[in-house]
């Protein structure tokens, strides 16, 4: 059952990673998405039994560690579902932004997702969830940062002759689309079972 009172919050990697140098991400990429079951499948949007959930991921990467790397996420997800049935949708949301590199590469994305929950029986909680996600994106870098905007010619090396490189454009933003399928079943009061699929252009 969903109680229209109950809120869940969420907040991961920030305690720990605020505070203490430890406990930074010591890997590159995608911490954050492993908090994000939307980021996984959008028809996953849902999920939690609360009618509004945050989850707030932040992933500061440790500058000793190759890449340079910065991550913050904001999901949303509230839901609008019918109490016995659980019938409905989940209207969700995901904020992030990424920094990454000496050439200070930065990506910002807005994914809002429906999630669209049908229910398979009338005796056990059992739904199929279609959901669509729509993505924003924008990316850009700095030129000035970029350690490869000089080329030397001719050939062989002649540090004494550089080639200047320009780049055209150092932003872009484009719009993507992604789907994904699931089934949820509650076996029992102790067991249930998720089943899906995405597809991510």
């Amino acid at each position: 059952m969903i109680s229209k009172k109950q809120i869940q919050l969420l907040p991961f990697c920030l305690l720990m990673g605020v505070f203490n140098d430890a406990a930074k991400a010591q890997e590159p990429l995608n911490t954050q998405i492993q908090f994000s079951s939307i980021s996984r499948n959008p028809a996953l949007a849902g999920i939690q039994p609360s009618d509004l959930t945050i989850n707030i991921t932040y992933q500061p990467q440790n500058p000793a560690y190759l890449i340079p790397y910065k991550a913050l996420q904001l999901q949303i997800e509230s839901q609008f579902r019918n109490r016995e049935s659980l019938e409905g949708l989940t209207a969700a949301a995901i904020i992030r932004y990424e920094e990454v590199g000496i050439n200070l590469l930065k990506r910002a994305q807005f994914l809002p997702v429906l999630n669209f929950h049908k229910s398979l029986s009338d005796v056990k909680i059992s739904f199929l969830n279609l959901a669509c996600m729509v993505g924003i994106f924008k990316s850009q870098f700095d030129q000035s940062n970029l350690p490869t905007t000089k080329n030397f010619n001719p050939i062989p090396f002649d540090p004494a002759n550089p080639v200047p490189q320009f780049v055209a454009h150092q932003s872009s933003s484009y719009v993507d689309f992604t789907t994904g399928i699931s089934f949820y079943e509650e076996v029992n009061d102790l067991i249930s079972v998720y089943l899906g699929a995405a597809l991510f252009h």
